[in-house]
């Protein structure tokens, strides 16, 4: 009798031997490779700046043929640690002091507005206006340090911030398909 339906597939070894896609062996290196692959994505997000609110909306304003969008994300700030610089014998190395997450720079809050109005030419044609403001709320957080050497006078200064508020003026010429 027949119950429902069976898949299998068999591989041939080299000597001859035939195993099921199932076998223990290579069910456990398949898991063992998955659980790696989960454990150094895991620990690479919590080592990184991780962006911990993202979104983006469009919205056409009523009777206006005005459309505006908005893009939002939030950064936690980039994870740090003290180090020192020591000679030996074989060279210059750099030492870890503390733990690579002991330390965060400043959070950031991005939010970037777009206005736009389509202007049709006939044909297809059609015409952009768009104005785009980045950085609304003007967040001035550091991106990076001089050194993270404790011994250096300059010793977790910052040095590179985000750029200011800006403005962009642009326009965008579509001739169809």
């Amino acid at each position: 009798e027949k119950e429902g339906d069976a898949c299998v597939r068999f591989h041939r070894r080299a000597d001859g031997t035939v195993l099921t896609a199932d076998c223990p062996v290579g069910a456990r290196r398949r898991r063992g490779r998955r659980l790696a692959l989960a454990a150094g994505v895991g620990v690479g997000a919590a080592l990184t700046a991780s962006a911990l609110v993202a979104g983006m909306t469009t919205v056409d304003v009523p009777r206006t043929g005005l459309m505006v969008a908005a893009n939002l994300q939030y950064f936690s700030g980039k994870p740090w640690a003290a180090s020192a610089q020591i000679t030996l014998p074989q060279g210059d190395q750099r030492v870890q002091l503390e733990p690579r997450v002991a330390r965060r720079l400043s959070s950031q809050s991005l939010l970037d507005l777009r206005l736009s109005r389509p202007i049709s030419m006939g044909r297809g044609a059609r015409i952009d206006l768009l104005i785009d403001v980045l950085n609304v709320l003007n967040d001035d957080a550091e991106e990076e340090l001089a050194t993270d050497n404790l011994f250096s006078p300059n010793f977790g200064l910052p040095t590179v911030f985000m750029d200011p508020r800006r403005a962009m003026f642009s326009v965008r010429l579509n001739l169809g398909r």
